[in-house]
């Protein structure tokens, strides 16, 4: 996603804090995906499995004063893209529960995602993600301690007609 549509998508997005601490948002916009845990520049030795979640600007203050690592980029418009960046921890006692939506000629399916197929979400247009974030606080004394990891996430597949639905009604056969 190119920043500009970034920064366009946090206006349809919704953010609020559940009684338990932890924060939903509806309607997420993420960047930087890397649910695979490739390597990086920030994660060399890979495994780290990421994205940065996009913020408005309201959200991204109020998560500040709580003590969360808030980065912000200035674009050559004047534009700010305000973004903090999520952990997928499938390694915890607690892994993340992550949700793929599809449709498909009308037929509409939900898979629960294990983590060997977490990296598929990086080749996706994912196109609606609703999600809960556990924020974590580690006791490193500077400020930007808190951490969000990802609790649940609903994530919605651009439909793709490829075909038009050529080959909807063959059963695939693993071989």
């Amino acid at each position: 996603m190119k920043y500009l549509d970034a920064i366009k998508a946090v206006n349809n997005s919704t953010f609020s804090f559940l009684a338990d601490g932890n924060i939903r948002i509806d309607n997420a916009s993420i960047i930087f995906k890397n649910f695979a845990g490739k390597p990086t520049n920030l994660n060399p030795a890979g495994g780290k499995r990421t994205f940065n979640l996009c913020l408005s600007p309201e959200f991204a203050d109020r998560l500040k004063s709580s003590g969360w690592n808030i980065k912000v980029r200035e674009l050559d418009d004047g534009e700010r893209l305000f973004y903090t960046e999520i952990v997928v921890n499938d390694q915890s006692s607690y892994p993340p529960k992550i949700y793929k939506l599809s449709e498909f000629m009308g037929k509409k399916s939900m898979v629960l995602m294990t983590p060997d197929q977490y990296f598929k979400l990086d080749q996706d247009n994912l196109v609606n993600i609703d999600m809960d974030i556990h924020p974590y606080t580690h006791n490193r004394g500077f400020e930007g301690a808190t951490k969000g990891y990802l609790k649940n996430m609903w994530a919605s597949v651009e439909s793709v007609n490829d075909f038009g639905g050529k080959y909807a009604d063959y059963q695939l056969v693993e071989a």
